[in-house]
């Protein structure tokens, strides 16, 4: 191991010490590194743990019943793809192969003969035929599979979307409900693990034809070139020792690093107020008041900063795992290379002891041969190592679809009596808590009262009094603590919610607009009136929105709170042109009271 000064070896630790901290401990430059202590062999794929794959088959075969459920068509298509990927190599290998030893063949006999010239036309075809199929397939496989991966994001993005609408309240208040899923990489999780299925066919079959090629071609070689050939496959696993690749947790400890970032803080926005009131300015630069035009023409230095800067000149603070490398010896780097030339160096030793017995033609047969096995094994390693993390995303995907609510729909319809006035309320004895509420206090405690039909009431209290947690409890956002609440005579719970929420209305006292047109946000809350624009400017005029709608240039079509998708690149920023254009797309439109407005619905 190199000398640095900055860099400390693990201490490995025994005994009791061992059992009570299941880790390695490291100092990199100003980082403290906790490396998870690896009891596997040395010769491994990294992160493959046949446990955790085996404990999600059940959930990889439900996700490719799904993948496969989008498309029929498109998936065979992607797999028949892939499919050719694996055979690629190793028939385009055959063929340069057979076409270097033809070619051999013809120079050395120098002259013209029919059996060998057909040959060599075949080789020729056959290898040009390759290479134009494989560039067909190429083209064809590109837009096979973007549109399958648009269909199944747009699927999936749509089972989520119906997911969470159906949540409740109490239910999307769970831990689980907070996953943050992106459709695309569920789709490359599952992608990848074609792509994995894909590579191990392709290094079986290159393992096929190297061990022919070995035993045909290079006889007189033995099975040290055979050795030499695997050697690297072997080494690379024994002596893998990236930090990527294990579980660590980092943390900055060196006291300068940290006083670095602390007051590197104070010029950000959380502390801006403070150090432009206080002038904390002049502490940072050289302990005195300064003027605004001593501060902003850079005649001082920060003093402060350059204290911690100076300290840290010789203390290494980049990312941790460039650090792990450094502090390494650079010997299994040099030996993994000459084992990767292992069966060229091998091969041109028996050149120099018998001449006769090999030809560069046969030494670029093997180069090309063994490189292509390492790259192959190399790239199905990386998938590998990089699965877990990416199963993670598929699993978070089907909890989230799994996720159960909490509140029992019930399964009597409602539907108001011809030239009824409206339900009947009781609240009877009502006591009620918010699941996971740190109080011990109850929001409501041993309520009870009555509301019949087609009366007006105001509830009216103090902040904090259970105003809102009554209004919460009558349209069912949560269930009671104990108690009951009746409608008409029967208990809430005996409903169907969507029935019950079909004929109520809530506006609350900060209604929030949704990403849609003005129009929709007034008929949303009436499906079956949502197109209709009669009812929806009735509705608008009596809420006193009319006015302010008509004011717009689209009117009822305009969105207040657009989606947000314009984007402005780095090099673009130079440019006023566009950057006039970018500001004005997707602006924000503020109108006082219009989100209150627009909270009456179409009934």
């Amino acid at each position: 191991m190199l000398n640095f000064p900055w860099a400390r070896r693990i201490l490995p630790r025994t005994g009791t010490q061992k059992e009570r901290t299941p880790f390695l401990e490291r100092r990199l430059g100003v980082w403290r590194i906790l490396i998870a202590a690896d009891e596997s062999s040395s010769f491994r794929l990294p992160n493959l743990q046949w446990g955790v794959v085996s404990t999600h088959f059940p959930l990889l075969i439900r996700a490719y019943k799904d993948f496969h459920s989008v498309s029929p068509k498109l998936f065979w298509l992607l797999m028949v793809t892939n499919l050719w990927y694996a055979i690629e190599d190793p028939l385009s290998l055959y063929f340069s192969n057979r076409l270097l030893l033809l070619i051999q063949r013809s120079v050395l006999e120098g002259k013209i003969h029919t059996s060998l010239d057909k040959d060599l036309c075949i080789a020729i075809i056959a290898r040009a035929s390759c290479s134009a199929f494989s560039g067909f397939v190429q083209w064809a496989s590109n837009g096979v599979k973007d549109q399958y991966r648009m269909l199944v994001c747009y699927r999936f993005q749509e089972w989520l979307l119906r997911a969470n609408l159906a949540r409740d309240i109490e239910a999307s208040q769970d831990n689980e409900a907070g996953l943050t899923v992106n459709t695309k990489q569920v789709f490359y999780c599952l992608v990848r693990l074609i792509d994995l299925g894909k590579e191990i066919i392709s290094f079986l079959l290159q393992l096929r034809l190297l061990l022919h090629l070995l035993g045909s071609e290079f006889a007189s070689a033995g099975l040290a070139s055979i050795v030499m050939c695997f050697l690297p496959l072997i080494l690379d696993n024994m002596w893998d020792n990236e930090l990527w690749s294990k579980a660590y947790v980092k943390q900055a400890v060196n006291d300068d690093y940290l006083r670095q970032e602390a007051l590197t803080s104070l010029a950000k926005h959380t502390y801006k107020a403070e150090v432009m009131g206080g002038n904390l300015s002049g502490y940072l630069l050289n302990g005195r008041v300064l003027s605004i035009f001593e501060f902003q023409n850079h005649s001082h230095k920060l003093l402060e900063y350059q204290k911690v800067h100076d300290a840290l000149s010789h203390i290494p603070n980049g990312d941790v795992e460039d650090l792990w490398k450094r502090s390494t010896t650079a010997l299994p780097s040099m030996f993994s290379n000459l084992c990767n030339d292992g069966p060229m160096l091998y091969i041109g030793l028996l050149a120099l002891m018998n001449p006769s017995q090999v030809s560069v033609v046969q030494l670029a047969m093997l180069e090309q041969a063994a490189t292509r096995l390492r790259y192959t094994f190399s790239f199905a390693k990386h998938i590998i190592s990089l699965y877990p993390t990416e199963l993670a995303g598929l699993k978070n995907f089907y909890r989230l679809l799994d996720l159960k609510n909490k509140m029992k729909d019930g399964c009597m319809p409602y539907s108001p009596a011809a030239g009824s006035s409206g339900l009947s309320l009781e609240v009877r004895n009502v006591s009620f808590n918010y699941p996971g509420a740190k109080s011990e206090r109850d929001a409501l405690k041993d309520v009870s009262f009555s509301i019949k039909a087609g009366q007006l009431v105001v509830i009216v209290g103090a902040n904090g009094s259970g105003k809102s947690t009554i209004l919460k409890l009558l349209t069912r956002y949560y269930d009671t603590t104990s108690g009951t609440v009746l409608i008409d005579g029967n208990p809430i719970e005996d409903y169907r919610i969507a029935d019950l929420r079909s004929v109520t209305a809530s506006l609350t006292q900060e209604h929030t607009l949704f990403p849609l047109s003005m129009s929709e946000n007034i008929g949303i809350g009436s499906p079956s009136s949502v197109t209709n624009l009669d009812k929806i400017a009735q509705a608008a005029k009596l809420a006193g929105a009319q006015d302010v709608i008509k004011n717009f240039t689209d009117g009822y079509d305009t969105v207040l709170e657009p989606v947000k998708t314009a984007h402005l690149s780095y090099t673009g920023r130079g440019n006023e042109v566009l950057k006039n254009e970018y500001e004005k797309m997707e602006k924000t439109t503020n109108v006082s009271g219009t989100s209150h407005l627009l909270g009456w619905c179409v009934y």
